[in-house]
């Protein structure tokens, strides 16, 4: 039988596609309005699967039918703690009803897609006191869809301490066998043991399990998941470029005094420990403003902190390579962005520095995605109501 097929929205450079195509998926069509964000996905995926427009502008009568999922990392600029939490009412992050949209246009044409995949920061989960949270998933909830929500963090996967909220809703005839569900009136029951358990503490906090407990009305069912990887295989010194003493990247003496400088007697402590080990080793820097002061952060622990995309003066990442006594300093790579994000380095990325931190800044870690293909969606494949329809559908494409 062919592979499932899926639509890719929000696609930036194609990373939840690298993640599904790597776990048996076809990526059939992709939207994305970055035009360089575009270009850099054709890099490695070929122009034909993309269109660069607004997603309210799509003609969704070119949209392949059917597909088994539809994935959609949208802006999470309204949505984050950094930003201005303007909630789904923002330009941005409103972008979300774009996708209900497209999946009513499915509906209407008798072909409903089967799985919802949706990424975003875990700020989504408090914006506007959670009334956004509750909003979009009971626009699923209303649309036949059962709902879940898992949080999760790219460190346990990269050396990256990146935590993202989930949502899988799936159409109650594809969810038997695979998810546990109550209807309102018992929200606290069988299903809330399995909440209970310590593999679903991992996944689903405090925040996430009260917001579950008080929004009944929403159509919960839940997936028993194994026990996430506690931490990567690799640390920030397995994935560093060894760029030459006399790259122009490396910053110069005086900026280095100067970082140096604004960093705390906790944070001083901390790089004395650094140098104090006599080898090679690394750590990231955030500038951050205190008490109208511009400080530095130091981070040792071998992780970097959650990457963004290069705006405004603090948001990329600052490397400190210590080595003995000797300290140098630099701006993480595009490169480097992208192998924090789990990707390869034989996929193509742009040369521009800037613009690489722009692609890889926003996107999704592909291994965690790997993870909740793994045990997620691709189980649910086995549903007799999948193979049903992909028989007969697939019957009627060549694609």
């Amino acid at each position: 039988m062919k592979k499932p097929r899926f639509v890719e929205l929000f696609a930036g450079v194609g990373l939840v596609r690298l993640a599904f195509q790597n776990r048996g998926w076809k990526c059939v069509w992709a939207n994305d309005i970055d035009e360089k964000k575009v270009q850099d996905y054709n890099l490695n995926f070929g122009e034909s699967d993309i269109e660069c427009s607004d997603i309210w502008e799509i003609d969704k009568s070119k949209l392949p039918n059917p597909v088994e999922l539809v994935t959609a990392s949208f802006p999470c600029t309204d949505l984050s703690v950094a930003g201005y939490r303007k909630g789904l009412a923002g330009k941005e992050s409103g972008s979300f009803f774009a996708v209900i949209s497209i999946l009513e246009y499915y509906e209407n044409q008798g072909v409903p897609v089967p799985i919802v995949f949706l990424e975003n920061v875990v700020g989504f989960l408090t914006s506007n006191g959670g009334k956004d949270f509750r909003s979009a998933l009971l626009l699923l909830s209303e649309r036949g869809y059962f709902v879940d929500v898992v949080l999760l963090d790219a460190v346990r996967f990269t050396p990256q301490s990146r935590p993202r909220l989930f949502v899988i809703a799936v159409k109650e005839s594809f969810a038997s066998g695979r998810m546990v569900h109550s209807p309102p009136d018992e929200i606290l029951g069988p299903w809330d043991d399995l909440m209970e358990s310590e593999n679903a503490r991992l996944l689903r906090p405090e925040a996430l399990r009260d917001f579950i407990k008080t929004n009944p009305e929403i159509n919960w069912a839940h997936f028993d998941l194994p026990r996430p990887p506690a931490f990567s295989e690799r640390c920030l010194d397995d994935i560093v470029e060894v760029l030459n003493p006399d790259d122009k990247r490396w910053w110069s003496e005086e900026r280095v005094v100067k970082i140096l400088s604004q960093l705390s007697e906790r944070n001083l402590l901390k790089l004395e420990v650094m140098r104090a080990m006599g080898r090679r080793t690394h750590g990231t820097v955030y500038r951050r403003m205190r008490k109208g002061r511009s400080m530095a952060e130091l981070r040792d622990d071998q992780i970097a902190g959650c990457l963004r995309t290069p705006k405004g003066g603090s948001s990329r990442q600052i490397l400190l390579e210590v080595n003995g006594s000797a300290t140098r300093v630099r701006l993480l790579t595009g490169r480097e962005y992208a192998r924090l994000q789990g990707v390869p380095d034989d996929f193509l990325i742009n040369p521009n520095e800037v613009q690489a931190c722009y692609d890889f800044g926003d996107a999704v870690c592909v291994p965690a995605v790997e993870w909740l293909a793994d045990n997620i969606v691709n189980p649910l494949l086995d549903n007799e109501s999948f193979t049903e329809r992909r028989q007969i559908s697939y019957a009627q494409t060549s694609i």
